[in-house]
């Protein structure tokens, strides 16, 4: 799955895991928190209203009992009718806060004490209303003992008050508590889940990480053997299959090898046939030697029996025949050195052809391996964009080290509600910093494979440039030589074919010597006139031949050079 993702997909892949790790802890926070608040504002709006409700209906309820026995012992009309007002409007207060209590009331417990405190509250008001009529008629002892024996009907509806003030309390407290449990445990679940979230995104990064530097790794591996010269190991096909960045590398780098494979074997093959030409080249040129030293050896032969019949025209009547036989052996000699000059042109030729052959694909696949090996460098430079990518990622990792900075410092603010929070954000900077470790060796990997490309690039340019100089100058130099070759092949071609009209000539001579002396003196004059002929052309043919062998000698110095100039590859 991975392997069919590039390198940017892989990198958004990890960026994005990071944002839905964030996101979902801010989520899961903020619905705690407000889960929390809930609980609070339900607590404060239902039991801390009772209570204070309940508490400000208990201290009316106080307060006007106490004022009863205040108006009882009152020695003034002033402090009286102030008394009296106060009990009023304490009244009204005990109506207001009664209405507001049975309305905030939910529980059926709570219900059951306010019926209790509608019921105690009747007596309680029919008590108080009495006093207040005996006091205003002056009926002061009256009023002392009506107070004394109702004290208990007072002290009822005060501790129904009472029992509403207490429940109320228990009750919030009871929230309280309940709200802290659930606070705790909340914390706890969001800890844990916050946990399990960063222990998969580890997992999950990790495993993206390893995939890319794995194949990084490889690829850098691979790229060492071929800087190398080492072109036999093949890359693994499993790798080629990615369809990442790291895939395209490699496949590049296969397309390459390939090329470089097949150069390499094309230049040992047709420097192996180089050799053998050369071999054959020397091998007839050593005969070509050889004939023509036969030649001239014939040739003194000849001058000497031409000297033997200047001498002595008598004597040549005598040889006529020896001479007649040995102009026979020249002329066959020289029909055999004609058809070996034939010879030695057709493979002068034969030899051009193929040298013209080799240099044409030599340079044909010069050419095509080119530009694989640039289409392929081109291709390897896509590694820099994992360099922009990594940087994105430092850009990232930084700002969340910021948010998880930041979300410590509300934590901190927080208090106690804020140390699951604190936590959260630990793991979160902790995994920016895991995050930016495995970019800093993504780098570092990447740097390692650029190096690498680099090194490759430098030594293909350089087997470029050897091809394209010293090979291309190499089969020039061959075609030079068979050209040459080629034409000395036809020069002693044209002298070969003088040579058998010249002994054809010569044997004419001696037929005419046979019939007269006198043909017989011009004619050796000529025959003279013609071996000094031939004997300066066999040594122009020898210079010729010397340059031959040289020209050989070279060319199996160039083949030579060129196996150990491709030596260096190791090729499958």
């Amino acid at each position: 799955m991975l392997s069919r993702l590039n390198v940017r997909k892989k990198i958004m892949l990890i960026t994005l895991l990071l944002l839905i790790v964030t996101v979902f802890v801010a989520v899961m926070g903020y619905l705690y928190l407000r889960k929390s608040n809930q609980r609070f504002s339900d607590m404060y709006n239902f039991n801390m209203q009772c209570m204070d409700f309940a508490a400000d209906l208990q201290t009316q309820t106080q307060v006007n009992s106490t004022n009863l026995y205040g108006l009882i012992l009152s020695t003034s009309e002033e402090e009286y009718k102030a008394t009296i007002e106060d009990i009023k409007s304490r009244k009204l207060t005990i109506d207001e806060d009664m209405s507001t209590l049975k309305a905030l009331l939910k529980t059926d417990q709570e219900v059951a004490l306010m019926t209790e405190m509608e019921e105690k509250i009747i007596p309680w008001r029919a008590v108080i209303d009495k006093v207040i009529e005996l006091t205003g008629a002056g009926r002061m002892d009256e009023a002392n003992r009506f107070y004394h024996d109702n004290i208990t009907t007072l002290e009822d509806y005060h501790t129904a008050v009472r029992n509403l003030t207490v429940y109320n309390r228990e009750a919030g407290a009871a929230m309280e508590k309940e709200g802290e449990d659930e606070f705790n445990s909340n914390s706890r679940m969001l800890v844990i889940t916050v946990a399990v979230m960063l222990i998969l995104a580890f997992f999950i990064s990790k495993v993206i990480s390893d995939n890319i530097t794995k194949g990084l790794l490889k690829t850098v591996s691979a790229l060492d053997q071929v800087a190398k010269g080492d072109l036999s190991v093949p890359v693994d096909g499993k790798l080629l299959q990615r369809k990442d960045e790291v895939g395209m590398l490699l496949r590049a780098l296969d397309s390459m090898q390939n090329a470089m494979n097949q150069l390499v074997g094309r230049v040992k093959s047709e420097a192996a046939e180089l050799e053998g030409i050369v071999q054959r080249v020397n091998d007839d040129a050593n005969i070509l030697t050889e004939e023509i030293e036969s030649v001239s050896a014939t040739t003194e032969e000849l001058a000497a029996g031409m000297e033997e019949t200047a001498a002595s025209s008598e004597e040549m009547a005598a040889t006529s025949q020896d001479m007649e036989r040995a102009v026979h052996s020249i002329a066959q000699k020289s029909e055999e050195g004609a058809k070996k000059a034939n010879e030695i042109t057709r493979r002068a030729k034969d030899t051009q052809v193929r040298v013209e052959s080799a240099q044409s694909n030599a340079m044909k696949v010069f050419e095509e391996t080119k530009g694989a090996l640039e289409k392929a460098i081109e291709n390897s430079r896509v590694v820099e964009q994992i360099n922009v990518l990594s940087q994105a990622i430092m850009q990232i990792t930084t700002q969340t080290n910021l948010l998880a900075l930041n979300a410590s410092i509300e934590a901190a603010r927080a208090g106690e509600a804020g140390k699951g929070f604190a936590v959260v954000a630990e793991e979160i900077s902790k995994l920016a910093d895991a995050s930016k470790n495995t970019v800093i060796e993504i780098q570092g990997i990447t740097g390692k494979v650029s190096e690498a490309v680099y090194n490759l690039s430098l030594h293909s340019n350089e087997l470029l440039k050897f091809m394209s100089n010293d090979v291309n100058q190499d089969y020039q130099t061959l075609i030079e030589v068979a050209e040459k070759y080629n034409d000395d092949a036809s020069y002693v071609d044209n002298m070969v074919t003088d040579f058998s009209a010249t002994a054809q000539e010569l044997l004419a001579s001696i037929s005419e010597v046979i019939t007269g002396i006198d043909a017989v003196a011009i004619a050796a004059q000529e025959g003279a006139q013609g071996t000094s002929d031939i004997a300066n052309r066999n040594s122009s043919v020898n210079m010729h031949a010397a340059e031959i062998l040289s020209q050989v000698v070279k060319s199996k110095d160039i083949a030579e050079q060129l196996g150990r100039a491709v030596a260096i590859f190791k090729t499958n």
